[in-house]
């Protein structure tokens, strides 16, 4: 199959702007991509006479206002309070968790209908664009922000660049749940991190003391099946924040490899990384375990720790943040 991009609508969004499904193609790769919410649907990869569907997605992220596969933000993760402050100015965000801010509040980008902004055929490229407000979503300025998606020989690359009028914050992530194999569970699938800290968290899931060494906890620098790793009070839910030692000069944050040998490697610009899944995951639309988020992110409440500087959007100025997604099959 030749190198291509083709979009086409599939359906109105709550707004009732019309909603495109990108497919973008290569000889052993299809994606595809929803403007709703600058998601990724399904990445489908072909292997002499093997397919495989490696993302999870609700058939209709619209009806369950679902995450799967979007991109999240202004700030994904939680941010303590809904507080924040920028240069002695003190502002308050939705608290749509409890009392905590998550994920960019129930306005945030994952539930906005992006305008697809370019397609390029002969790259394989998407671009989608968002002007969000702050009469939308609660956040200081009006952000423009872009999401391209790239789709390569061995993986996919996703670009977010923003700017606002006011300064704000911005911290994305891609909320994409994987299984590699597609079986019904992922708890066979091994794990295996590439950075040397980790971040524990309370029971609101915000950052509980300073950041640990990997060293005597989990050796997880080895692979390591998801099974062994669930740390959930039940032993039922994974979710961890994973760190970088934040010099920016390593962009790899884990390796997921399946029980048929696929594998698959993420890499970032963002220092952190999220790991999770749970035997509930009907939030999303998904079956219990069925997969597993990998969120190249900033770590949670960032806003509020030794990570403003990095967060925070400058009025006038321009920020990029890359995930990459690279594949290998047991066939190569």
């Amino acid at each position: 199959m030749s190198v291509n991009a083709v979009a086409k609508p599939l359906g109105r969004s709550k707004a009732d702007r019309q909603i495109k499904v990108v497919t973008l193609t290569r000889e052993n790769a299809t994606v595809e991509l929803w403007s709703y919410g600058a998601r990724i649907q399904s990445i489908q990869l072909v292997s002499g006479r093997k397919k495989w569907d490696i993302v999870k997605s609700p058939s209709d992220p619209r009806s369950k206002q679902s995450v799967a596969g979007a991109s999240i933000g202004r700030v994904a993760n939680r941010i303590r309070g809904g507080q924040f402050e920028l240069k002695g100015k003190k502002y308050q965000l939705e608290q749509n968790e409890g009392v905590n801010h998550i994920h960019g509040g129930s306005n945030g980008l994952q539930f906005q209908n992006w305008q697809l902004a370019e397609l390029r055929p002969d790259q394989a490229m998407a671009r989608f664009y968002l002007n969000q407000t702050e009469d939308i979503d609660g956040y200081p300025g009006r952000m423009e922000v872009t999401c391209t998606y790239w789709l390569l020989d061995d993986g996919l690359r996703v670009e977010y660049r923003a700017q606002s009028s006011h300064d704000t914050l911005f911290a994305p992530t891609l909320h994409t749940y994987f299984n590699l194999s597609g079986d019904r569970s992922v708890a066979k699938h091994q794990l295996q991190i590439h950075t040397p800290f980790f971040q524990l968290l309370d029971a609101d899931g915000l950052p509980k003391g300073r950041p640990k060494s990997m060293k005597g906890w989990n050796d997880l620098s080895k692979p390591t099946a998801i099974s062994r790793i669930m740390t959930g009070p039940r032993k039922d839910t994974l979710d961890i924040c994973f760190m970088s030692d934040g010099s920016g000069r390593d962009m790899e944050r884990c390796t997921l490899t399946g029980p048929n040998g696929l594998e698959l490697k993420v890499n970032s610009t963002m220092p952190s990384l999220q790991v999770y899944t749970s035997t509930d995951l009907k939030h999303d639309g998904l079956r219990p375990m069925s997969g597993i988020a990998l969120e190249a992110q900033y770590p949670p409440d960032s806003v509020n720790r030794i990570l403003l500087n990095r967060v925070a959007l400058w009025a006038g100025e321009a920020r990029r943040e890359v995930i990459e997604y690279k594949w290998k099959t047991s066939d190569h």
